[in-house]
């Protein structure tokens, strides 16, 4: 469920695991807004320990009680998911889209939040649809709308929290079977 503010989505989340209801899943899913060290590949329980504790530290939110697993972090934040799918922005945006104003790292997760934010500005700016931008509040319209459309398996090329955010999801889904 989206929940609005980090501080909203965090409360909204421990209210849930208080009080769960049958057959439900939940986790968190945040901004790290920060920089945040690389996930440690084959390390799951290091990185869940690393993603709680930034979250702690950063947001003095209280999760001594939260399953490490269940907290996922978008680094720096949600844009980094879209912009690793420019055909799907190129789609959505049309005409007037720069897709050569992206960034072009191979992980976006290294990107600052600023700078994603200003280059995904720059490529949609001379679009029907206007400017990806905070300064015009279209962020949220357009960020709910790509969501829907952008492929999974090129954010995980080049996210991966979001790759071990989308394979703990899957484990849920279809565990692993044991030998």
């Amino acid at each position: 469920m989206l929940s609005g503010s980090r501080n909203g989505a965090c409360r909204n989340f421990l209210v849930k695991m208080r009080t769960p209801e049958a057959d439900t899943v939940y986790g968190l899913l945040v901004d790290s807004e920060d920089a945040i060290a690389l996930e440690a590949p084959g390390k799951s329980d290091v990185n869940a320990h690393v993603r709680k504790k930034h979250l702690m530290n950063r947001d003095r939110w209280e999760l001594n009680a939260v399953p490490e697993e269940r907290i996922h972090l978008m680094v720096h934040c949600m844009e980094a998911w879209i912009v690793a799918d420019a055909d799907a922005l190129a789609k959505y945006f049309g005409d007037g889209f720069k897709p050569k104003k992206l960034p072009a790292n191979k992980n976006l997760e290294e990107v600052p939040k600023e700078t994603l934010y200003r280059q995904l500005a720059e490529a949609t700016r001379e679009t029907s649809k206007g400017e990806y931008s905070e300064a015009n509040q279209s962020m949220l319209k357009h960020a709910t709308q790509l969501l829907k459309v952008i492929d999974p398996i090129r954010v995980a090329a080049r996210c991966p929290r979001f790759a071990t955010f989308t394979n703990w999801l899957d484990d849920l889904i279809s565990p692993p079977e044991k030998s």
